[in-house]
């Protein structure tokens, strides 16, 4: 194992709640007349916003400007996002052991924002967002682009995830897949993507990687 890849929603960040408020303000600005429900959003955080409202049925009518008018409220509700808990003693652990990158369906700028705003780049190797010509995960382009820039085989690498978009992703590169209960997904949901580890902490993953000396206190 050469490289540990982390979504960043629902994995290493909770940020159900910023997410929400963000989509209900860019509503709102456009006068779009468009309420939903915080936990139908929550159920579908990890796909890209085009197919969520296509399956809510919901017509945002200019689909780029309503998310150039979420992206421009996202950072004001930011402080309603948290880290995961024992997320940043376990990537602390594993720094230095791995080469780490997060691979996210958030727009590129936004992701490495999100994650500056947390103090957690120093941890990352590569961070791959949505990029124009890029398809989003579960499709294997964005991982196998980051696998390329890190000079890594896909088979040598972990994809860490709480959604089906992550595991079917690592499936589609070969990689091992880490499914997390503590995001967006219920337990029984993730086993039926017959992922290759289950766990219900971040710390577990020191356990996978049978890293001895680097055991995080409860």
């Amino acid at each position: 194992m050469k490289l540990l890849v982390f979504d960043l929603d629902g994995t290493l960040i909770d940020s159900s709640r910023t997410i929400y408020e963000s989509t209900a303000a860019a509503f709102r600005e456009l006068n779009l007349g468009i309420e939903i429900k915080k936990e139908d959003l929550d159920a579908r955080i990890g796909a890209h916003f085009e197919d969520i409202f296509r399956e809510l049925n919901i017509n945002v009518g200019n689909f780029d400007l309503f998310l150039k008018t979420f992206l421009s409220h996202y950072m004001d509700f930011i402080g309603y996002s948290s880290v995961y808990p024992k997320v940043v003693e376990t990537l602390e652990a594993l720094r230095g052991e791995y080469k780490m990158a997060v691979l996210t369906t958030k727009a590129q700028k936004q992701a490495e924002r999100v994650i500056a705003a947390f103090e957690l780049t120093k941890y990352f190797d590569f961070i791959m967002g949505r990029r124009d010509g890029i398809p989003v995960k579960p499709d294997p382009a964005p991982y196998y682009y980051l696998c390329k820039e890190l000079g890594v085989k896909p088979e040598e690498s972990m994809m860490v995830g709480d959604t089906e978009f992550d595991v079917q992703c690592g499936h589609n590169v070969g990689a091992k897949t880490v499914a997390v209960t503590y995001g967006y997904r219920e337990k029984s949901f993730l086993e039926a993507e017959r992922p290759d580890y289950i766990i219900d902490d971040p710390k577990r993953i020191l356990e996978l990687l049978n890293l001895k000396g680097k055991k995080i206190d409860s």
